[in-house]
């Protein structure tokens, strides 16, 4: 409903896209960066938090525009599931690299109970995905 309402000279998902895309990147380092001083409870809280804020705001935002243009891309339902089916393709191809790799990133950059080696590793797939 607000991707329909909305009107500007870049169209009606685009905005969400370009608008919502880098909001998308504070949550996302946020909910790998866990302060050491919070306490576990307080750590629980501030992860709860943050990934409502990374999953349910800011990602909803930009892949409800995103799947808002596969209407808008053709007139015919053929040529939409194919796009659609692609799409799908691409996209478990793309996890399956960066979670074949994400436990090589972090081996080198101090192991998986460092919390640099996470954000640095977080900011590397941010950079160039």
């Amino acid at each position: 409903m607000i991707i329909d309402k909305t009107k500007t000279r870049w169209g009606k998902a685009r905005p969400w896209l370009l608008f919502m895309g880098l909001p998308l990147i504070l949550p996302v380092l946020l909910v790998f960066f866990v302060p050491t001083a919070f306490s576990e409870d307080m750590k629980e809280v501030y992860i709860a938090v943050t990934y409502f804020l990374m999953s349910v705001i800011c990602y909803t935002a930009v892949n409800l525009a995103y799947h808002s243009m596969l209407p808008r891309f053709s007139l015919t339902s053929e040529d939409r599931c194919s796009v659609s089916a692609v799409r799908s393709v691409f996209s478990m191809m793309a996890t399956l690299v960066v979670a074949t790799i994400t436990p090589s990133i972090i081996g080198k950059f101090g192991g998986f109970n460092s919390q640099s080696a996470w954000t640095t590793t977080v900011l590397l797939h941010s950079y160039v995905l």
